[in-house]
């Protein structure tokens, strides 16, 4: 890979963003070239990171160009006598899209530096930095109260809910555990003995952690049985994780209609039920079936 190490090399160099465009040119073709002759994922992982640290700096660079009269960035300017025009990006060879990608870049390193890090280790692809209305990246609300019919559902499956989580007073009238945690308890902070029903909070890095502990206290002996409702982001290391634990999987429909008594709860994509660590998979494929696709893994 001595051509992602000169690439690297020159992106201490650059000056401007035409010279980090060339080193994300450099990169990226390794990049395919490792791809394509089967390198190690080192490999893979090494040409991948070269090339989102010089995108990123592009976007850095492209915060400073001069932008057109009215705040349209990267538009020709009309020559004023002796004053010379502004070249555009395409002039300079690089596609609004491009630049698009790497504004953003710029932006999740700062706010959302977990799902950064999972596009420069190559878990996650580049498109992933313009999918800011995806749910499973959401920095936003996390009272999304689950619809009574699911509950039932999942009660006979595991007998009885021993635990939530990741709810209130208000919701728990629904869910109707033995014990709930809200934001007051840290549900983080407690152990959750027996069978548990978990919708956690939906913003990251909340939701990372809530998935991540629920198999942490399992592993403990805690967790005996759970049924964990959450976004279908499937493409995520969250998600994937916690699949690894599941006897079965619900792809409802539609999405599911969220309530809360304050306000209407319209989610930005789909859900998922996962069914973990029990016995009880065909049983949870039976009850769920109603809701949409089932099936065991």
């Amino acid at each position: 890979m001595a051509r992602v190490d000169k690439a690297r090399l020159l992106l201490l160099a650059a000056r401007d963003a035409v010279d980090a465009k060339k080193v994300a040119d450099m990169a990226r073709a390794a990049e395919v070239y490792a791809k394509r002759q089967k390198l190690s994922e080192d490999a893979i992982r090494y040409a991948t990171a070269v090339k989102v640290d010089a995108m990123t700096l592009m976007g850095k660079f492209l915060e400073t160009m001069p932008k057109a009269k009215g705040g349209k960035p990267y538009q020709k300017r009309a020559t004023l006598g002796k004053k010379p025009r502004v070249p555009t990006l395409i002039e300079h060879g690089i596609e609004y899209e491009e630049a698009k990608a790497c504004r953003r870049l710029v932006k999740l390193a700062s706010e959302q530096p977990e799902k950064y890090v999972a596009i420069r280790e190559a878990k996650l692809p580049i498109s992933a930095a313009t999918s800011s209305a995806h749910v499973s990246h959401n920095a936003g609300d996390n009272e999304w109260y689950t619809p009574k019919e699911y509950i039932e559902a999942a009660v006979r499956v595991i007998g009885s809910i021993n635990i939530d989580p990741a709810s209130s007073k208000e919701a728990n009238k629904v869910i109707g555990a033995d014990r709930f945690f809200g934001k007051n308890e840290d549900g983080l902070q407690q152990e959750w003995p027996g069978n548990v029903w978990m919708n956690p909070p939906y913003s990251q890095p909340l939701c990372t952690q809530f998935c991540e502990y629920l198999v942490r206290q399992h592993k403990a002996g805690i967790t005996k049985e759970a049924i964990v409702l959450v976004n279908n982001a499937t493409e995520t290391e969250w998600f994937q994780n916690m699949a690894r634990y599941a006897g079965a999987l619900c792809f409802p429909k539609g999405r599911i209609k969220f309530w809360c008594p304050e306000k209407t709860s319209a989610p930005l994509q789909g859900q998922a039920l996962l069914y973990l660590f029990g016995h009880n998979a065909r049983k949870f494929c039976d009850e769920f079936a109603k809701f949409g696709l089932v099936f065991r893994t």
